[in-house]
């Protein structure tokens, strides 16, 4: 935790993951808001966490990758499903704490929405949430949250 995290960084190590993700038959990578949200959301605040869930996918890999598709379809869907359902619900906590304002809440959570319902949704979302940032910066839509505490008192 004391270590900065800067964009750098996270480029860098999105970039050699992904050219060194193809050579050993891998699909392309990130570093995954959702599982950290998830280790987050069930309890999982040490890279121990992280540790044990690699451990995990390697032994499968390593010892199940014959049957690979049947290990999966042990793991019951409903539960799937919980699990994600509360990784959305933490990282809309998350959003929720770091936008300063209620427009670009709103846009953040749109685009979201856009992106899950529609095919091409990301480009699509994406898209939108651009259009919409600049409208609303243009127009200066949506209060700053310290002016909606003001108009509170």
């Amino acid at each position: 935790p004391e270590r900065e995290i800067t964009v750098r960084k996270i480029g860098l190590t999105y970039s050699l993951m992904n050219i060194v993700a193809p050579f050993m038959s891998g699909v392309p990578v990130c570093h995954g808001s959702g599982g950290m949200a998830g280790h987050y959301a069930f309890g999982g605040r040490t890279g121990g966490s992280v540790v044990i869930y690699g451990s995990m996918y390697l032994l499968l890999g390593l010892f199940f990758s014959s049957s690979f598709s049947g290990v999966i379809t042990i793991f019951p869907l409903p539960i799937l499903g919980v699990i994600l359902f509360f990784e959305g619900l933490t990282l809309m906590r998350l959003i929720a704490d770091t936008v300063d304002s209620r427009a670009h809440l709103s846009i953040a959570l749109l685009v979201g929405l856009i992106a899950v319902g529609l095919p091409y949704g990301f480009l699509i979302g994406m898209i939108v949430g651009t259009l919409l940032a600049l409208v609303s910066e243009r127009y200066r839509i949506g209060f700053s949250r310290s002016q909606n505490k003001r108009r509170e008192e």
